[in-house]
């Protein structure tokens, strides 16, 4: 393998391509390369890999295809991120990660798929798109089809869903410090004891705060409706919660829900199990999308 190292005017600014095979044109500062591809940025600590790369040097861009894949340290873990194609963007400091299609991320505590990601890596603000619809698909699809679409992280067996995702960094800790999902929220927890059950949490948006990299409490608005499997200590199910409200607040522990405070205009009852029809037992835009999941490095690329 051969490297081409691209020094810009600050001394500690650097940027490697590396590959089996490099073209490279210094009068346009434009370099590409083919199989093992490795374009490194040694200032943010990342390094995108793939099987055909460029560097335009002027513009501050690289692009990556083919297996592509980029590797940031967050908490002193790997965050992977895959997509059919990477762009990174702007100078070292101001630097642009953006993923389009099939974008399946993946970090020991947190799984993730969209159709296209935009990461800021001066600011850690990740942000997770759905596909965009065609007017007349907005017409005719119908919902569960059009929230297939719509990006999903899993937080150990919580599934969160919603129209756009957004996970925020601490720049300083380079641990998460923050959940946004904004439009169609949607958590599922499939049920601990009987996996034929799930939790659900339906709303508007979605609020979500980590404590040492854990997240640790989530507030939903708007819309919301909520079905619930209560146990007693023993373990036997004492009833199936359907509640709407104005707004809630979960407490999670170990990525888990623990609790759940019902605080605006909550109207509901618990209903015994015997007593609820199986079809009302999960809400309208329920879609468990477990299957979708990447589990291994090798299922990025699945």
């Amino acid at each position: 393998m051969i490297n081409l190292h691209y020094l810009k005017k600050d001394m500690y600014q650097q940027q490697i391509i590396e590959g089996d095979s490099i073209f490279y044109n210094e009068s346009i500062n434009y370099a590409s390369a083919t199989q093992r591809v490795i374009i490194t940025d040694t200032i943010n600590n990342s390094i995108i890999k793939g099987e055909y790369g460029e560097i335009f040097k002027d513009k501050d861009s690289a692009i990556i295809t083919k297996r592509a894949l980029a590797i940031n340290i967050l908490e002193n873990d790997s965050l992977y991120i895959h997509a059919d194609t990477l762009i990174g963007t702007g100078p070292s400091d101001k630097r642009i990660l953006r993923g389009y299609y099939g974008v399946k991320i993946l970090k020991s505590d947190i799984r993730g798929i969209s159709d296209s990601i935009y990461f800021d890596e001066s600011t850690g603000k990740i942000e997770l798109h759905k596909k965009p619809l065609s007017k007349k698909q907005i017409q005719i699809l119908p919902l569960k089809s059009k929230l297939k679409l719509n990006p999903v992280v899993w937080f150990k067996d919580s599934q969160m869903s919603g129209n756009e995702i957004n996970l925020l960094t601490d720049i300083e800790t380079r641990k998460l410090d923050s959940l946004l999902i904004f439009g169609n929220s949607f958590v599922i927890e499939q049920d601990s004891i009987n996996k034929n059950n799930f939790n659900q949490i339906e709303g508007m948006n979605l609020n979500g705060d980590f404590v040492n990299g854990t997240l640790n409490n989530l507030q939903v608005l708007k819309n919301i409706k909520v079905i619930y499997y209560l146990y007693n200590d023993d373990g036997d199910l004492i009833g199936i919660d359907k509640t709407v409200c104005s707004e809630l607040k979960i407490k999670l522990e170990s990525n888990e829900i623990k609790n759940i405070t019902f605080l605006t205009s909550p109207e509901g009852k618990v209903h015994p199990e015997d007593k609820l029809d199986p079809n009302l037992r999960v809400l309208e835009g329920f879609i468990w999308r477990k299957s979708e999941r990447p589990e291994s490095l090798d299922d990025l690329f699945q």
